[in-house]
Order: C-alpha cells, then sequence, then structure tokens
C-alpha cells in the first residue's frame, strides 16, 4: 500500500522499519532493514520532506515517526484525488496525442519519397508500406524477380498476413503481373500462398535455376531492390533501396525483360 500510494521501495522499508521502532539512529534503523547507510541518510530526508518522520536534534541525529493516520491519510488522500483527475483528464489527453503523432507520422511516410531519387528503406513493416503505395499508383504493370527465401515458415506467414491485410484497390486487378522466380522456390508452399494472395487477375510466372539479384518494378517510376546479403535476410533488418530515378528503373526493366524472355514458363493455379 506504501508503494501504492507515492513512497519509493527504500522509503517503504526505512518507514516500516521505524514505525517498529518508533524513534531512533540511522544505525538503529538500518540495523533492522537492508538499506546501505549512505542510501538511508538520503532516503531519511525524503520522509522528512513528505512529513512523515521527525528530526530529534542531538548527535547523533534521532529520527522519530510521526502518526500515521495524519501523516500517511494527508499522502492517501491526494493520491486518490490524483487518480480522480487522472481519469477524468487522462481519455481525452491520450486521443489528442494519438492524434497528433498519428499526424506526424503519416506526414513522415508521406515525405519518404518526396524528391529522392534513391532512399534506403529497412524493416518488412516500411517495405510493405512503400510497396502498398506503389501497386496502389501502378496502372500497367508489375514486374517481380523473386530470388530462393531465406525466411523461416513463420517469417513468410507474416509476410503474407502482411499481403492479405493491405489488399488491393479494384483498379488493381486489371494489372498485368509479371514474375521470375528462381526454380527452388516452386517448391515453397508459403511462396505459393503468397503469390495466390496477390488480387491481380493478370499473373504470369517465369522461372530460372538462379537470380543474380531481387527486385521489384512499378510500371516505370518506382523500383524496390532487395541489399542483403542471404545469410542476413531477416524481418526486423531486411534492408532494400527505394528507386525513383528512372533512367535506374529503365536499366532495371530491360535486364528484367531479359530474364523474362529466358526464363521457361510456369503455371501457379488458384485455389
Amino acid at each position: 500500500i506504501l508503494l501504492q500510494i507515492g513512497l519509493t521501495e527504500n522509503e517503504s522499508k526505512l518507514y516500516l522499519a521505524l514505525l517498529k521502532l518508533g524513534e531512533g539512529t540511522v544505525d538503529e534503523i538500518i540495523n533492522i532493514t537492508p538499506v546501505r547507510r549512505p542510501t538511508a541518510y538520503k532516503v531519511l530526508r525524503d520522509l522528512l520532506d513528505k512529513g512523515l518522520v521527525a528530526e530529534l536534534p542531538g548527535k547523533p541525529l534521532r529520527f522519530r515517526i510521526l502518526p500515521p493516520e495524519q501523516t500517511l491519510d494527508k499522502m492517501f488522500r491526494e493520491k486518490v484525488d490524483e487518480i480522480k483527475y487522472l481519469s477524468e483528464t487522462l481519455p481525452k489527453s491520450y486521443t489528442k496525442f494519438i492524434n497528433e503523432a498519428q499526424r506526424i507520422h503519416s506526414r513522415a511516410q508521406s515525405n519518404v519519397d518526396i524528391g529522392r531519387d534513391i532512399v534506403v528503406l529497412k524493416g518488412m513493416k516500411s517495405v510493405v508500406d512503400i510497396v502498398a503505395r506503389l501497386e496502389n499508383q501502378t496502372k500497367n504493370r508489375i514486374r517481380l524477380a523473386a530470388k530462393t527465401p531465406f525466411q523461416s515458415a513463420e517469417e513468410i506467414e507474416l509476410i503474407n498476413n502482411e499481403f492479405e491485410e493491405m489488399g488491393f484497390p479494384e483498379s488493381g486487378k486489371s494489372l498485368e503481373l509479371r514474375v521470375i522466380c528462381e526454380s527452388s522456390m516452386l517448391d515453397v508452399p508459403g511462396f505459393i500462398k503468397l503469390v495466390r494472395n496477390i488480387e491481380i487477375q493478370n499473373k504470369y510466372y517465369h522461372h530460372l535455376p538462379h537470380l543474380p539479384m531481387e527486385f521489384s518494378i512499378y510500371d516505370d517510376f518506382g523500383a524496390i531492390l532487395e541489399l542483403n546479403e542471404k545469410t542476413e535476410h531477416n524481418l526486423e533488418n531486411c534492408k532494400m533501396i527505394f528507386i525513383q530515378n528512372r533512367q535506374i528503373i529503365e536499366l532495371l526493366i530491360e535486364a528484367f525483360d531479359s530474364l523474362w524472355n529466358k526464363a521457361k514458363p510456369v503455371v501457379i493455379h488458384n485455389k
């Protein structure tokens, strides 16, 4: 109860020790409590400031407990008043703070790609947010080159959940999606589920034994290029480059189309 009405742990220990003694020196008090002498002096001063104990003149100094029904009752009523005030004001203050925090966060997210040709993204959440915005802006074609995932089954499931929550606009269902994947990915159930969750009607898949890198291209205005070495790839620390430079995107399109022409077609049936 002492902690709940505002005393610290050490204040509570010394208060209870002095309550048993009635009055005593610092040495007498610390003999029945585990608080060290240097700490005890400071804590007793704090109890003095809170009006819970009195200091008696003389050498050595002695401290006396003051009537609990008076001193603790005052602290109890102050704590009750504080709780009542918070219960009345905190919900409104919290709502105001959350709205302002969300506004600042949204502004920061919307500014991530303004005036920058290349931005480094870290973490799956930031990547998914950018990908969602790119997909909403794409009108014609998405090109995706996907290497064999290093993620665990749990991580693949998390990516699936992110895409299921993200969804696609109605206009996105008329897009064309071209996916080049490494041949080994066709045996990964998590990958198959992932591509099925992409709600685009015109989906085409090719495969190659090996891809030099993993990237995606959205029409001719945006691209995402994976940075991580395969042994470093994970959801928390994944790093990717978000590209808006048109010349770089044109080079990526040429590279993708060249790989597409060399790759073998494959059919992934929807459920």
